[in-house]
């Protein structure tokens, strides 16, 4: 049978669908030279004459959260906004496929997140992506219909967080609301079947993140706005876990952390960090805070986070004096950190060794000359010099006693006597590592020098 005939049994067969299902509406017919079959299809819905295009849809753009509180509101746009991703919850492409015009509207209570999922399409086929079986395993408690939620949305002003209020405070632009941090653990009263519903923020805001197992060793510190009439909506929260070293000391690890997209450059994240810290410092078990796979956006967070704190508690003072006049030369060369001073600011804030330098080395970029040369070069060797202390293990895993002499920007680096095996990394290729990772933690640095220098102003007056 050759492949016209085999195209003829196929179409004879009334099992077989091409696009929309609908056998009246198809006309077909074989070419009388070719031989070929042609599809006349005059339905309106059919994929066969529109382009394929049309039925693929950017999930991240066409996925809406929109939280509820008032029923007198309900399906405006004041709490509306995008995932940032996707791939965990549909394809991993991140896209939906089958429909033409898609919004898939997710709605959430904006205190008890109960959810209720509004499909809206202008056409799908038959074969497309079943969008609520595949937000099941996100949405662990399903979604109510929605009549089901607009019951409860009148009721949401009953909603009262769970776990215990650990701060307060008011934003000047938003003076008709408070926002009130809670403190939760799995052991609080109702917060696991509370967590199943809250955790769907993770699979749309961090990337590769999953929901996390049910143990006592982990804190949340979650964020509400509290309105005029005592209504609650999340603003963000985030998690950390203890790892006891023994059993009266351990080190606690930032791990989930979420500003949802209304509630974002409004200084929420920052107020957290700073609930987390006293937390922390109370704390006679912990000896460390540190952060799990900083995203950029959160280690920007966290060094001006870091910075504020150092410098309230009286470290780095002279980043202050400097902020109003800038250092001489042989001034700004003499300012350093040393193993010490690291170790008190460690047991007194404890913040790790990594997270002290950068600090320090951002402070010291901020209220130098940098366009003069001079102190621009000598900040960069500076870094330099400690970027190759972090990795001369990485650079020669196979050196002999010493380590060697390395040139960077013309200035002789005396770490010791030149003794290579083969399999250590050229010299060259270690320079072009150093310059490379010194560009990379410039790159970080320089977003945030105008904030540093605000906090300084602020904090020198």
């Amino acid at each position: 049978m050759d492949l016209n005939e085999n195209i003829r049994e196929m179409y004879a067969n009334e099992n077989f669908k091409e696009g929309t299902e609908n056998t009246n509406s198809k006309k077909r017919k074989i070419d009388a030279v070719s031989g070929e079959v042609i599809i006349q299809d005059t339905f309106k819905k059919t994929l066969i004459s529109a382009d394929a295009d049309d039925y693929v849809s950017n999930s991240n753009e066409v996925t809406f959260l929109r939280l509820e509180s008032d029923p007198q509101t309900f399906n405006s746009k004041e709490y509306i906004f995008n995932p940032e991703f996707t791939n965990q919850v549909y394809r991993q492409e991140e896209e939906i496929h089958g429909y033409k015009n898609l919004e898939v509207n997710i709605h959430l209570l904006g205190g008890s997140l109960h959810a209720f999922l509004d499909l809206k399409f202008a056409d799908q086929s038959p074969d497309a992506d079943n969008i609520e079986l595949e937000l099941q395993d996100t949405f662990l408690q399903g979604f109510l219909t929605k009549k089901e939620f607009l019951q409860r949305l009148q009721k949401e002003s009953e909603f009262k967080p769970l776990g215990e209020k650990i701060y307060e405070y008011e934003l000047l632009e938003a003076p008709d609301n408070t926002y009130e941090i809670y403190h939760c653990k799995f052991s609080t009263e109702g917060f696991s079947n509370y967590n199943e519903r809250l955790q769907v923020f993770v699979k749309f805001f961090i990337d590769g993140a999953s929901f996390i197992e049910q143990t006592d060793f982990w804190d949340y510190y979650i964020l509400y706005q509290k309105n005029r009439n005592g209504v609650y909506t999340l603003c963000g929260y985030c998690t950390t876990y203890s790892f006891y070293l023994s059993a009266n000391k351990k080190r606690v690890r930032i791990s989930q952390f979420i500003i949802l997209p209304p509630f974002q450059r409004k200084s929420h994240g920052s107020s957290i960090l700073k609930v987390i810290y006293s937390q922390i410092i109370k704390d006679n078990e912990c000896f460390e805070l540190s952060v799990e796979d900083a995203s950029m956006d959160f280690q920007h967070l966290r060094d001006l986070s870091d910075i504020r704190w150092c410098l309230s508690k009286g470290h780095f003072n002279w980043a202050l004096k400097f902020s109003k006049t800038k250092p001489t030369f042989e001034e700004y060369k003499s300012l350093s950190i040393t193993s010490q001073e690291i170790k008190t600011i460690q047991s007194e804030l404890k913040l790790t060794k990594n997270q002290i330098k950068r600090v320090f080395e951002i402070l010291k970029l901020a209220i130098g000359d940098m366009e003069n040369p001079e102190f621009f070069v000598q900040y960069k060797n500076e870094i330099k010099k400690r970027l190759y202390a972090a990795n001369r293990v990485a650079f020669f895993p196979f050196l002999k006693k010493k380590y060697p002499i390395l040139y960077i920007d013309g200035e002789v680096v005396q770490i010791g006597i030149d003794k290579f095996t083969n399999e250590n990394m050229p010299k060259e290729e270690v320079e072009e590592k150093l310059q490379e990772y010194w560009q990379e933690l410039y790159d970080q640095y320089n977003p945030i020098l105008k904030k540093v220098d605000l906090i300084l102003e602020t904090m020198s007056c």
